[in-house]
């Protein structure tokens, strides 16, 4: 009863860790690596709330292309919940950080509860689950407004559930592995792989029943109805969004450009030296990973009945890595969240074996483990730097009185945002979005007089210093560092 309970303040004091590493970044406006993505998701969460509530239809800040600002990809169940709360807590960005924090404590007390029922020894399983916790990867997007994370941490329970199952064999835990699953792939595609485990299962049915007198025809029954089921939201979803995404998306994958392969070979190389080594890992969690292939083959880890399930994921993955190598290329790091879990099972082998095989190697590990967290901190602090994310500068710094320039429900176009979402997400505006300095003054014409644009946000002086615009500006309301706003009319 005391080991429990030490075991259980450990479990805690982790989370609480965690907690504490993310506090001051829990109060802050968004920022970091990849904000364009992160702004996104928020819009979608904000005008749930605002203005839209039907889950249907997810949308941005942006109009262009005359199609509304309806962006419909994968289903917005995590943006849709979120939005939820803003009912309770108001709408806050901090909100949205305290419930992104507590989807990830939620997948790390998942993949503890997978250790443990992998291995029915809760200090591995701790150590194991606290280096995932503090997976670079993990670690900084489950501050951040990203459906991956809960996508992710769906796609655990799922295996959870699939293999309490598997033990147990009650209805109750394949319908949650299912509900899981289907939860996972309606918030991102690609967490279909791990369906591959429940093929890997159907086979070994079917292979047992051939050589054995046992029947599992029944067994394999229950699992296509109940999978077929679960499949049935996300096949509806897909099959009605998808013919809008055209083919230079993930759809398309390596199909989307012509093959090259010095460039497959540098993207190749940069995830063997940066992204397995600094952002799946760490540069001291790293060590775990190619210690743990080697006790693989000295323990005979391969002849495990985990093995092939989890050797079938990791090749799965694998396969969509390569097929999706040139859209994640080396700028998509959250296109590698599938990976994780595959990784740091065969991490978890490891640090069993070696836990098992002399005291004070167990206790080594243990204190290796105590030195990741701070391992992790240090190494994404530069994710959070303006060279990071590749904005102007002056947009963080003069947020607030950029917002304050007009009025939060005036149409606003807005110049030099290449990504269309992080520009109108900082002023909090809708409307219309150009890049490089590109607004010819009939499109200038046309939305002022057809689509009531009222306000321009500038920090390109090529257009708001052009003669033929001068007719169109009512006044200039302010002008910060690089950032001009002004009021337009109608020519007279």
């Amino acid at each position: 009863m005391k080991k429990k309970y030490f075991y259980l303040g450990i479990l805690i004091s982790i989370i609480w860790l965690f907690v504490h590493l993310h506090w001051k970044v829990i109060h802050s406006e968004l920022n970091g690596i990849h904000l364009s993505r992160q702004t996104e998701t928020q819009t979608n969460i904000q005008n749930f709330y605002r203005y839209d509530y039907n889950i249907l239809n997810p949308s941005c800040n942006i109009y262009n292309g005359n199609k509304g600002n309806v962006r419909r990809l994968e289903f917005p169940i995590m943006q849709w919940l979120i939005a939820n709360t803003y009912f309770i807590f108001g709408d806050y960005i901090v909100v949205t950080r305290f419930c992104m924090i507590f989807f990830a404590i939620i997948g790390f007390l998942g993949i503890y509860k997978l250790f443990y029922l992998l291995l029915h020894n809760e200090a591995v399983a701790l150590m194991g689950s606290a280096l995932f916790l503090f997976s670079p990867l993990y670690y900084f997007y489950a501050i951040n407004p990203m459906p991956d994370v809960f996508s992710l941490v769906c796609a655990i329970w799922f295996l959870y559930y699939f293999l309490l199952y598997i033990k147990s064999k009650q209805n109750s835990k394949l319908w949650l592995s299912a509900i899981f699953m289907s939860l996972s792939i309606l918030a991102k595609l690609p967490f279909v792989l791990y369906f591959v485990v429940v093929v890997i299962y159907g086979c070994s049915l079917i292979l047992h029943s051939y050589q054995s007198k046992d029947s599992h025809l029944m067994e394999l029954k229950k699992l296509m109805v109940v999978f077929s089921i679960a499949f049935i939201p996300p096949l509806l979803w897909y099959a009605w969004v998808m013919p809008t995404w055209g083919t230079d998306t993930v759809i398309g994958g390596i199909f989307n450009e012509q093959f090259n392969i010095d460039k497959y070979k540098e993207i190749l190389k940069y995830h063997k030296n940066t992204m397995l080594p600094q952002y799946i890992f760490n540069r001291l969690s790293i060590n775990f990973f190619y210690l743990s292939l080697l006790c693989i083959l000295i323990g005979k880890g391969y002849k495990s009945k985990y093995f092939l399930p989890a050797a079938g994921l990791g090749s799965v993955c694998l396969l969509y890595f390569f097929y999706e190598l040139n859209i994640i290329n080396t700028i998509h790091d959250y296109y590698m969240l599938p990976f994780l879990v595959p990784v740091y099972l065969v991490t978890l082998y490891g640090i069993n074996f070696l836990y098992k095989w002399h005291k004070y190697v167990a206790y080594a590990i243990i204190f290796a483990v105590t030195l990741v967290p701070k391992e992790t901190l240090e190494s994404t602090k530069s994710w959070w730097t303006l060279e990071k994310i590749g904005i102007p500068a002056d947009w963080l710094k003069y947020e607030t009185a950029l917002r304050a320039a007009a009025p939060d429900d005036k149409m606003c176009a807005m110049l030099n945002d290449e990504t269309g979402y992080i520009l109108p997400y900082l002023v909090n505006k809708q409307g219309y979005c150009f890049q490089g300095d590109n607004l010819p003054m009939l499109w200038v014409d046309d939305m002022v007089r057809n689509w009531k644009v009222e306000y321009l946000y500038s920090n390109s002086r090529k257009i708001d210093t052009d003669t033929a615009f001068a007719k169109f500006i009512d006044h200039m309301v302010i002008e910060k560092g690089i950032m001009r706003v002004f009021k337009l009319r109608l020519p007279k």
